[in-house]
């Protein structure tokens, strides 16, 4: 964006001479540099989660990963140390009046084929990342929507590699001789591949992070363990542990001689759906409850009994 607002991807004759040109140069030789750390890390990134779900289940797999993974670290800093340090001195790389008396190990066109297969090299981590999870999940024995998700979110690294074949193929057929014009499609994919990379290899953990931080709280104090407790009519709880039949049992078993059924009629489905109703406004936070505390205590004489506990004081 600096660069194009500053005037950097106009014709190169319209630049204003050297004094224009080699900043011009410094900049798409930083832009690179940035760039090719910034896509290469974060195919890294995801092809570290893709190892972590494939766990040891299948080995050929895991080999293919790690292939990728090395091919694109290599490329990286081989792309990197070439663009930059081909002819030693950094500075040699965008001043023209030094390259004309500098030996460089590597020429301008051997440079560009080395970054053009290096992004051949992450494009083929894009979609390699993005299948074999796809396929690995495809199998899994989950719940059909969290499989779905999975898959969406893992698969959303091929726009990634969509963004990059772009770019490479601007970055294969721009115009040496007006750089600074020719270049900006492939700055702009630069940039789209990036933003890509960073966004759609972050999505897979949207969730985990959503059930921790979000969803974990709208749950308040209790135990995700714990079982689920409903409250009949005299304030008095039942856990879902034993069953329907277990809530048929004790709701008949009520003070006042209601119960879920007098309340919702004889349909055991709707008596279901209520309870579950119940139990979603607590999840939601509603009542409030506050933290409580368990820990041994004698039996005393005027306690009572209640589905095997022994309950010493009801409190609201």
């Amino acid at each position: 964006t600096y660069v194009a607002e500053t005037g950097r991807t106009r014709h190169s004759l319209l630049l204003g001479g050297l004094p224009q040109i080699d900043p011009t140069f410094m900049w798409y030789t930083i832009i690179l540099d940035v760039g090719i750390f910034v896509t290469g890390l974060g195919k890294i990134a995801v092809g570290i989660t893709t190892l972590r779900i494939f766990g040891q289940t299948s080995l050929w797999q895991r080999w293919v990963v790690w292939t990728v993974l090395a091919l694109t670290f290599s490329t990286c800093f081989l792309d990197f140390g070439i663009s930059t340090f081909r002819c030693g001195d950094p500075r040699i790389t965008w001043t023209l009046e030094l390259q004309a008396t500098a030996k460089c190990v590597v020429s301008t066109d051997d440079q560009s084929h080395v970054n053009i297969f290096s992004n051949i090299v992450q494009v083929l981590a894009d979609f390699t990342f993005s299948i074999l999870p796809i396929i690995v999940v495809w199998g899994l024995r989950m719940p059909q929507g969290r499989k779905i998700y999975v898959i969406v979110a893992l698969g959303l690294t091929l726009f990634t590699g969509v963004a990059g074949s772009v770019k490479t193929y601007y970055a294969a057929t721009f115009n040496i001789l007006d750089l600074s014009f020719s270049i900006f499609d492939s700055l702009v994919w630069f940039a789209v591949e990036a933003l890509l990379i960073i966004v759609c290899g972050s999505v897979p953990t949207f969730y985990p992070l959503y059930e921790r931080y979000v969803k974990h709280r709208r749950r308040g104090y209790r135990s995700q363990n714990a079982p689920a407790t409903y409250v009949n009519s005299d304030g008095r709880g039942v856990s879902k542990g034993s069953g329907v039949k277990s809530m048929e049992k004790f709701s008949t078993r009520t003070n006042d001689g209601l119960s879920l059924k007098t309340l919702h009629g004889p349909d055991k489905t709707q008596s279901q759906q209520q309870l579950v109703s119940f139990e979603m406004m607590k999840l939601d936070g509603y009542p409030t409850q506050k933290p409580g505390s368990a820990h041994a205590v004698p039996h005393r004489a005027n306690a009572w009994t209640n589905e095997g506990i022994q309950v010493i004081q009801e409190v609201k």
